[in-house]
């Protein structure tokens, strides 16, 4: 957890201005000199950190003591002379989370500042675990942050409603948990939900998945449906157009016919079939610009963009990474019948230093892997990632060319692998913790800006 406001309570003066000045940078202050000033600025703000001289901690006013009992209690940092070692622990027996000695540096508060926030994060998502209160990953997505609250919130709204919804966002970021979030929170969750794997069906064979054949279709890879079409058979329900954009421009144009009519045309003279199934639809491309390429068609398109979602990708939602990895690994520990400890501070540095370019599939595989590696405790190496060093990342390399962007690291990565993997992209896709497709996508995509690039080059000469 990251600290927004913070509250000094310091009789000092000095030494209560000095560090107000240090932390305003960072944080929201607030500074006073006594407990019951303190008291007062509680009563009407809420802080994430309270940082006290250990004298008014271990005082005869109970402020702290009661702090304890609620359920949104600041973290508590004491502030003690070497003198007054005994009573720093006095206080961490009575709650406090850490203490700093005096005289410190501006270096060495900072050091406890970020163990504060990364301990305290790591408590209250063991403390969230424990007490039961993570929705269900059928239900809702699971996060703290705020790109995913405001996420949880848009599918509250949307589940009561029957409009069709377009999910987009990179692969593996949780694009589907997203569309199941969706139905499992409609009027519709008793009915049927059924996915249809655009990607993996043939060409000639999609048609009759969606649409029906009046018989069986075989070889429909990624389907529930023969025969009747999956239209029909999801009456009541939902279907899941997964990666809509792999779509052919022949079932484009079918798709769009049976969205605006709702029915599906009778075969051989039949009367036209009413449909009465919610669509949802995901893409991990960029809808808009294959229409502007005359890839997808626009109409289409605005039918199916009725309500826009955004999964967004991992490396954006960072603050959710802890919450995440105690969640993936207490499901794999009860799997496998293997007792591993809790992340350490160690762990996640690691871990939140890292680019994900499989966002949340690929954490769950890193953990995974970690917690069969492991004999309990869980160490950086157990997830088989590397992050460089700032003393690597700025050796021999001016500052202007240190802050390599994401995807420069995510590429740079995934080569590492395929080389680890010989150029075996099947085996770089599992290490990965992605498909083979997004894998295949990704360096079409690196192809193809360096064919830009070079082509740039040579107009420049």
């Amino acid at each position: 957890m990251a600290f927004d406001k913070v509250l000094l309570v310091l009789d000092d003066d000095v030494s209560r201005k000095d560090l107000e000045t240090q932390l305003q940078s960072r944080y929201d202050v607030g500074a006073v000199a006594t407990t019951a000033a303190a008291r007062n600025k509680l009563s009407k703000e809420n802080f994430d950190l309270i940082i006290a001289d250990v004298a008014l901690v271990n005082g005869e006013d109970k402020l702290f003591e009661e702090l304890k009992s609620s359920s949104t209690a600041p973290v508590l940092l004491v502030i003690s002379e070497f003198g007054q070692v005994e009573s720093a622990v006095e206080a961490l027996n009575q709650g406090a989370f850490a203490y700093l000695l005096r005289p410190f540096s501006s270096r060495q508060l900072d050091a406890i500042l970020k163990k504060t926030e990364e301990q305290a994060h790591l408590l209250k998502v063991k403390e969230h675990l424990n007490r039961g209160n993570l929705p269900d990953l059928d239900t809702e997505p699971l996060g703290q942050s705020s790109a995913i609250n405001r996420m949880r919130a848009l599918i509250r709204k949307v589940a009561r409603t029957d409009a069709t919804v377009l999910i987009q966002g990179e692969s593996g970021a949780g694009k589907e948990f997203a569309a199941r979030a969706i139905f499992a929170q409609s009027p519709r969750a008793g009915a049927t939900f059924i996915k249809v794997d655009c990607a993996a069906i043939p060409e000639k064979l999609l048609e009759a998945t969606l649409f029906g054949s009046g018989s069986a279709a075989p070889g429909s890879k990624g389907s529930h449906c023969a025969g009747a079409g999956c239209f029909e058979l999801a009456r009541g329900g939902a279907i899941l157009l997964d990666e809509i954009s792999l779509i052919p421009p022949s079932v484009q144009a079918k798709l769009l016919a049976v969205l605006q009519k709702k029915e599906i045309d009778g075969a051989r003279g039949k009367r036209p079939l009413a449909i009465d199934a919610r669509i949802i639809a995901t893409t991990n491309r960029h809808l808009e610009e294959q229409v502007k390429r005359k890839e997808f068609r626009e109409d289409l398109y605005l039918a199916l963009n009725i309500v826009p979602i955004i999964v967004p990708p991992l490396r954006d939602r960072k603050d959710d990474i802890p919450l995440l990895v105690e969640h993936f690994r207490q499901r794999f520990s009860r799997q496998r019948g293997i007792e591993t400890l809790a992340l350490s501070p160690a762990c996640l540095n690691v871990l939140q230093n890292y680019s994900w370019p499989g966002n949340v599939r690929e954490l769950q595989s890193t953990v995974e892997r970690a917690v069969l590696l492991s004999e309990g405790a869980l160490h950086p190496e157990h997830f088989g990632i590397s992050v460089p060093s700032q003393a690597e990342s700025s050796a021999d390399s001016p500052e202007t060319e240190q802050s390599e962007s994401l995807a420069e690291i995510e590429k740079q990565h995934i080569f590492a692998v395929l080389d680890k993997c010989d150029g075996n992209r099947t085996h770089a896709a599992m290490r990965l913790g992605i498909s083979i497709r997004t894998l295949r996508n990704k360096l079409r995509d690196y192809k193809l800006a360096e064919a830009k690039k070079s082509s740039n080059d040579c107009a420049i000469e």
